[in-house]
């Protein structure tokens, strides 16, 4: 009896540990997870980087703020949701030109395009976050208490064909909030910006101030790929990378982001026409 419930109970915890389950000594498996499992469990566990290179079809919600469906007229800052093979996405229509029918953000064999057209009744600015804009998001960062104290980035690798058509391309983090349609009136970010002269600027709000716009001097050119990567540290400080340069140094009056703040990763587009826009590839989390 007393064997029996013994071999029973060695079972039961061999199931509990089902996953990841190492020996040194075949024959002799253990009951428990060694540092190296639990590690890798932990890892598994609080990962919520994500690695997004547009390679399956967009599922798109209906506009889940308004009650629209797919084939109802947007307007601006109506807010739907996107699923993709690695993420899910909330999407704002940031502005509009006319009344607008069945527009999205769509995949083609080069990334997610963000489509606008300059005639009547399209849409002129998209806003798109991994995760949602809520403090609850999987993607929002608090700042003071990332996950082991590691930075966060969120880096993107865009081609725009027509910088003149794009009055704002931006990247960066901004404090979780509903959309607004003007960039400069969030509260708080740090972002870069792709200018309508291709210019790549760094630009940072803190506490509802002024925005101050910094450049790093390079232009982006129409229809070659670039990479735009945003870096938080725990304590609040920036990094503005641009293909793997850092050019945080010419920021002249570096901020400090708030603690306790949640920060979402974000990118926003405004255009006066159709810039061609196409996101080649995205990734976000801890680094």
């Amino acid at each position: 009896m007393a064997d029996g419930w013994l071999a029973l109970t060695k079972e039961t915890n061999m199931t509990r540990n089902a996953i990841g389950i190492e020996t040194d000594n075949p024959g002799n498996y253990n009951t428990k997870h060694n540092n190296r499992e639990k590690k890798l469990l932990e890892t598994a566990r609080e990962d919520t980087n994500i690695e997004e290179s547009f390679d399956s079809p967009a599922v798109i919600s209906a506009f889940y703020d308004t009650g629209l469906l797919q084939d109802s007229a947007l307007a601006a800052l109506d807010v739907f949701s996107m699923q993709t093979r690695s993420a899910h996405y909330t999407v704002n229509v940031q502005s509009v030109n006319g009344t607008v029918i069945n527009t999205t953000p769509t995949v083609t064999a080069t990334g997610l395009e963000l489509e606008v057209a300059a005639a009547t009744n399209s849409v002129l600015g998209w806003e798109i976050s991994p995760g949602t804009t809520f403090t609850t998001s999987y993607a929002g960062k608090t700042i003071g208490s990332f996950p082991g104290g590691k930075d966060v980035f969120f880096e993107v690798v865009a081609t725009i064909t027509t910088a003149a058509n794009s009055e704002e391309f931006i990247v960066g983090w901004r404090k979780s909030a509903p959309a607004i349609a003007e960039f400069d009136d969030y509260t708080d970010f740090a972002a870069l910006r792709v200018d309508a002269s291709a210019d790549i600027q760094m630009e940072t709000i803190l506490n509802d101030a002024a925005a101050a716009t910094d450049d790093t001097a390079i232009n982006m050119t129409g229809g070659t790929q670039f990479t735009l990567r945003v870096e938080l540290t725990n304590s609040g400080k920036s990094r503005f990378i641009v293909n793997g340069t850092d050019y945080s140094s010419l920021v002249a009056a570096p901020l400090t982001l708030d603690s306790g703040d949640v920060f979402i990763p974000f990118i926003h587009l405004i255009t006066t026409a159709d810039p061609v826009c196409i996101i080649n590839s995205m990734k976000c989390g801890t680094m």
